[in-house]
């Protein structure tokens, strides 16, 4: 069986998010957008994510939802710790 790769970038920054009423505001978010996009892939596909932080010194977690994978990897174990360093 031959294995299909999505593959994605994926970059967190600050960005004007433009909110009601014609307002820009400073927002953090991935590629540009608010909420993030969505990342999809059948099941048997390799999800490939390329991810650059250019968050102003601030270190980032990723919780994938929709995947079963150890919690160790799903970013929720480190979500507590940032700010106790």
């Amino acid at each position: 069986m031959t294995t299909h790769k999505k593959n994605y970038l994926l970059t967190a920054s600050e960005f004007n998010w433009k909110i009601p009423e014609n307002r820009n505001i400073r927002a953090w978010g991935f590629n540009g957008q608010l909420p993030g996009p969505v990342l999809r892939a059948k099941k048997g596909e390799e999800l490939v994510v390329q991810f650059t932080n250019l968050l102003p010194e601030q270190p980032t977690i990723i919780h994938w939802h929709g995947l079963q994978i150890p919690n160790s990897m799903d970013g929720t174990e480190l979500a507590g710790a940032f700010g106790r360093e």
